[in-house]
């Protein structure tokens, strides 16, 4: 007969598990304190990006037509005038990064604005709730 030979397992215990996964826990919440701000700012920067494409969308739409759109909606359809074509490619370009409709108000024949209301959706905020209005971005010089 054979002799069994007493194997020890090795592996972890419970107690060192527990010590990995509270240290691997304070990690991730340093590294999310530090990363969030970024990420705000981001989603910030993009808008303004959003909001500087529809003013361009807009200018050119008003360069065909002699008057600005009475919406932005009047974007994303085929237009004759670029040859079927259209100024945004889709109704994604009409929603700012926090999954909101931008807000378009039409002040009068070759004025307007474009306001997104933030993280929060409400007029007014700091932060992450900032509006963001396309008066308020460098090339405003172009609504003639």
């Amino acid at each position: 007969m054979r002799r069994r030979k007493n194997r020890t397992t090795r592996g972890f215990t419970l107690i060192e598990l527990m010590v990995v996964i509270a240290i691997l826990g304070i990690l991730i919440t340093v590294v999310a304190k530090e990363v969030m701000p970024y990420l705000s700012k981001s989603k910030q920067v993009a808008c303004r990006a959003k909001i500087e494409t529809l003013k361009a969308a807009i200018n050119t739409y008003r360069m065909n037509h002699n008057e600005i759109p009475e919406s932005l909606e009047i974007l994303i359809e085929e237009d004759e005038e670029l040859a079927g074509g259209k100024y945004v490619k889709s109704e994604d370009d009409l929603i700012d990064p926090w999954g909101m409709p931008f807000t378009y108000q039409k002040e009068s024949r070759s004025k307007y604005v474009i306001i997104s209301y933030g993280n929060d959706g409400l007029e007014g905020g700091t932060g992450e709730d900032t509006d963001i209005r396309s008066d308020d971005t460098k090339s405003d010089k172009q609504n003639f």
